[in-house]
């Protein structure tokens, strides 16, 4: 039910989401005069490795093999102006509408993690903790999700909790959806 549910509203709105992308990608090669997309690859439902895309927010860097590479110790200082009012509005999220549209992910679901972060939950050796993350990775991630939400209303820390506790509840998608709506439209973390 939940794929049927992501389809039909793919369908409706993927045409202008991908006319709204089409601007900003525009805005961005003008304006910060490099690719305005951003390919990652991230882990998906029961593991599968799959190509997450999204706006490019920062300058790219190099590596002496040439390919686009991310930074973490420097990420922040690599934001965009406008980059950094896309994340604003989550609007850098968008072309995860492909993602769901193909099947990697759903429009409400846990954030889908780089493979790095799996694999240091894994070396970490807590078995209650990987018990939790196990949990997670069963379920299709998502474009927002629960623990989203709640991070932006009230900056609490991360907590595993917030990825699972919604799954099977479609009055809590619905409230998450519409949420992440407002922010979407206007922004800032405090809106929501």
């Amino acid at each position: 039910m939940r794929r049927f549910t992501d389809l039909v509203l793919c369908f409706v709105l993927i045409l202008p989401i991908s006319l709204f992308i089409l601007i900003l990608a525009v805005i961005i090669v003008l304006v910060d005069k490099f690719p305005p997309i951003f390919l990652q690859e991230r882990v998906g439902q029961e593991g599968k490795i799959f190509v997450c895309f999204k706006l490019q927010t920062m300058r790219p860097i190099k590596d002496k093999d040439t390919k686009l590479v991310s930074d973490n110790k420097h990420d922040g200082k690599r934001v965009t102006k406008f980059g950094s009012f896309l994340r604003d509005h989550c609007w850098d999220e968008l072309p995860q509408i492909w993602n769901v549209f193909c099947g990697d992910m759903s429009l409400v679901g846990p954030r889908p993690l780089p493979l790095k972060k799996i694999l240091h939950i894994r070396r970490e050796n807590n078995s209650e903790i990987i018990k939790r993350w196990e949990k997670r990775i069963k379920l299709r991630p998502g474009i927002s999700g629960w623990h989203q939400i709640h991070i932006f209303k009230k900056n609490l820390p991360y907590e595993v909790k917030y990825d699972v506790e919604y799954h099977h509840s479609w009055r809590k998608i619905i409230k998450i959806i519409s949420q992440t709506l407002i922010f979407f439209l206007f922004g800032g973390h405090e809106k929501i």
